[in-house]
């Protein structure tokens, strides 16, 4: 498929964009690192489940708020120093935090900035190869980049679950956080002679158009994309803790517990990385609406049933994460390209209102799994079924969309 669709493309751009990708796996060493030592912080820390959830949530909340300052700021300058900039914050914010957090309050503060600088790793390396290729070859180039996004959630856990075997947990994240900080050099030479369109006019003051929430079908994707980062950061944040529960229960040791909930894990983001291509492709073929809604429809039929696999031997466990990780990617794409093909000129503030909205909505659903979790005494069936229903509201405004399309 990409062969097919790179064909006629310049071989030098296809290895930049296979460079870039594979940077971006680099930079993102620890971006969720955090998840498979959740169960040791909250041991060492001595907080609740509410509490270790909130901390990933200060990521999310980092992403939503910086995304109304930095997308609109990258209107008027130049991207690839907004890039730059936002790659060494993110780099930063994870040694400060494998080398200084000692509670609750600072981890909070360091991933606020950390999720800052994922915005402009993320959103601004989107604009920066929207730039390098023609408008029928653009969302597949895209796709890859996105596709890389989540290769390196899975090559994250695999690094710190594996490097637990051999180090306490802080040192581990430090030798994450160090691999990270080997892609920034990498970042100065991919930026270095690269076209970039940026509009530096008068007339673009780089501020927010908050009209964009008016346009009915752009709202209701926004919306949808948000009860999917609902959905799917919950379940980041969250599936690890619930396998290593299972493994705790069979007299597994945390430690080997979460060594193994973390391998098992990786494994289903390796394969979530095929989603978002997945999706983009069939949904060029049957329609974004329709395609979306399924997968959301088989995301959630994963979260019904995924408390029940408790007493399921490894194997089954393992293919079960693999299904479940990829039905949860594999709608991401289609959400973004249905932003661009609704905002017509808005977007700059249709993608800076999706990130905000969308990653307010990412940022709740760790914390209200978490206190789901809680006030349910650990009911994991309880708590897991609750995203079956959020999938239910996704499916429920893409149908709205669908009528009113039809309408038009």
């Amino acid at each position: 498929m990409f062969i097919f669709k790179f064909k006629n493309v310049p071989t030098k751009l296809i290895k930049w964009l296979i460079a870039f990708s594979i940077f971006e796996i680099i930079i993102l060493a620890p971006l969720s690192s955090y998840v498979p030592i959740l169960p040791l912080i909250k041991k060492e820390w001595g907080i609740n489940n509410f509490q270790s959830g909130s901390i990933y949530s200060a990521y999310l909340i980092g992403y939503a708020f910086s995304s109304l300052i930095i997308l609109p700021f990258a209107d008027k300058f130049d991207t690839r120093k907004v890039f730059l900039l936002s790659c060494t914050l993110f780099v930063f914010s994870h040694l400060v935090f494998a080398l200084f957090a000692t509670n609750l309050i600072l981890a909070w503060m360091i991933f606020l900035f950390s999720g800052a600088g994922l915005l402009g790793i993320y959103m601004i390396g989107i604009r920066i190869i929207s730039d390098q290729f023609e408008e029928n070859i653009r969302g597949t180039a895209i796709g890859l980049f996105v596709s890389a996004n989540y290769a390196s959630m899975s090559v994250s856990i695999f690094l710190i679950g594996n490097l637990l075997n051999y180090f306490e947990w802080r040192n581990a994240y430090l030798i994450v956080s160090i691999i990270s900080a080997t892609g920034l050099p990498i970042a100065f030479i991919l930026l270095s002679n690269i076209k970039i369109n940026n509009d530096t006019s008068s007339s673009n003051n780089a501020l927010l158009d908050f009209n964009v929430l008016k346009i009915s079908k752009l709202r209701n994707v926004i919306l949808t994309y948000s009860f999917h980062t609902f959905e799917l950061y919950s379940v980041k944040t969250w599936f690890i803790v619930f396998l290593t529960s299972i493994f705790v229960s069979r007299m597994y040791s945390t430690d080997n517990a979460v060594v193994i909930s973390s391998n098992i894990a990786g494994i289903g983001l390796g394969f979530s990385m095929l989603g978002p291509v997945f999706g983009g492709y069939i949904s060029d073929r049957f329609g974004r609406l329709n395609t979306s809604s399924i997968l959301f429809l088989c995301s959630g039929i994963c979260s019904l049933i995924v408390g029940w696999i408790a007493n399921f031997d490894i194997t089954f466990i393992i293919l079960f994460a693999i299904l479940y990780y990829f039905f949860l990617s594999s709608d991401s794409a289609i959400y973004s390209t249905m932003i661009t093909e609704f905002s017509g000129k808005k977007l700059g503030s249709a993608m800076a209102m999706q990130a905000f909205i969308g990653y307010l909505f990412g940022m709740l659903g760790p914390i209200v799994f978490g206190f789901i979790l809680d006030i349910s005494e650990d009911f994991w069936k309880l708590t897991f079924s609750m995203l079956f229903v959020v999938s239910f509201l996704g499916i429920f405004l893409l149908q709205r969309i669908k009528h009113y399309l039809l309408i038009k």
